[in-house]
Parts: C-alpha cells; structure tokens; sequence
C-alpha cells in the first residue's frame, strides 16, 4: 500500500506516516513482505530414524538423541584422513 494511501486511511501526513514508517523499520516495501521460516531438521523420509530408535530402545537409553552421536562422527571423519 503506497504510503499516500496509508496517509489517507488513518488521517495524517505523508510525512508522518513515513517518519513512522522509518522508526519502525518498515520504510521500504520490501520490509512489509512476509518473510519465509527457514525449513529445519527436516527428514526426506519420514522413518530414516527408526532404526536408531528401535537401537536406542533395545539398549535401554531413554535420554539419548541422534544429535548426542554428532561429535562421534566428526572425530572419526578427521581420524580418517
């Protein structure tokens, strides 16, 4: 909405809608976009952990991630080399 416009529908000055704007961070159109969340974590097959739950599970470990396994895999990868 260009900013005469937003002037004209809440009753006050370009100016001031556009000193408003700027103290708001909001003074280029492109701020005004909707901004996209990242996509995190997210598994191209939904079951690739279930091996490692059901290991986990039968190993009788109730607090241990697959994450918990990260330092492990980077210290055999240098090792490798």
């Amino acid at each position: 909405m260009p900013m005469r416009r937003i002037a004209a529908v809440v009753g006050r000055s370009v100016a001031t809608v556009s000193r408003l704007l700027a103290c708001l961070g909001l003074s280029s159109l492109k701020a005004l976009d909707a901004v996209v969340p990242p996509a995190r974590y997210e598994r191209e097959a939904p079951g690739e952990l279930q091996a490692f739950q059901r290991a986990r599970d039968g190993a009788g470990l109730q607090d241990f991630h697959f994450h918990d396994l990260q330092p492990e895999a980077i210290s055999r990868l240098f090792e490798r080399d």
